[in-house]
Formats: structure tokens, C-alpha cells, sequence
């Protein structure tokens, strides 16, 4: 699926494809405390984030959002592994608002 919105949306559309990689990446934190999907989950939100601030066209809106799932992210994967530094990767995103 992944790979179809990438072949489809490409660079010509990278506030969509931010947008879609920022829902699949929320989505994987949602799922559980899987390890394996948070690490997923971070480089689709990471992605996401790089792209809309590089994008014209995208909206403070999307980058709080993005930012705030990073947060959830990390606390929760903080939960999952406390003293890996999780917490305070939280903490950054959150002073960046």
C-alpha cells in the first residue's frame, strides 16, 4: 500500500503523500506496543515531517499534527522501553511547536 501511494503520488504531490505517510504512521502507533511498528511508525512520521516543511502549500495545521504524533509516538514507545531515551525525544518535539 505503501509503495502504490508512493507510485501514484510521487514527488509531484508531496503534501499528499505527507499527508498519507502521516496517517500510516499514527495509525502504527495505534496498533500496539509493537517495537518493530513504532520504528516504522517514526520513519513515516519523520518522512512526513520533512516533507511538508519543505513543501509550499502545506499548512501549519499538518506540521502540529505531524508533531503531535511524534509525541504520542515517542511517549508511548517510552511506555514500551523506559530509559531508551523515548521521553526526552518527546519533550524536543514538543518545545518545536
Amino acid at each position: 500500500m505503501e509503495a502504490m501511494a508512493r507510485r501514484i503520488l510521487g514527488n509531484r504531490n508531496s503534501t499528499q503523500l505527507a499527508a498519507f505517510l502521516r496517517v500510516l504512521g499514527h495509525s502504527r502507533v495505534g496498533m500496539g506496543s509493537d517495537v518493530a511498528r513504532f520504528a516504522r511508525a517514526e520513519e513515516d512520521l519523520l518522512e512526513a515531517h520533512a516533507m511538508l516543511g519543505d513543501a509550499s502549500g502545506s499548512t501549519e495545521s499538518e506540521l502540529t499534527s505531524t508533531k503531535q504524533a511524534l509525541m504520542d509516538l515517542y511517549a508511548l514507545w517510552d511506555a514500551a522501553e523506559p530509559g531508551k531515551g523515548y521521553g526526552a525525544r518527546a519533550k524536543e518535539w514538543g518545545a518545536t511547536r
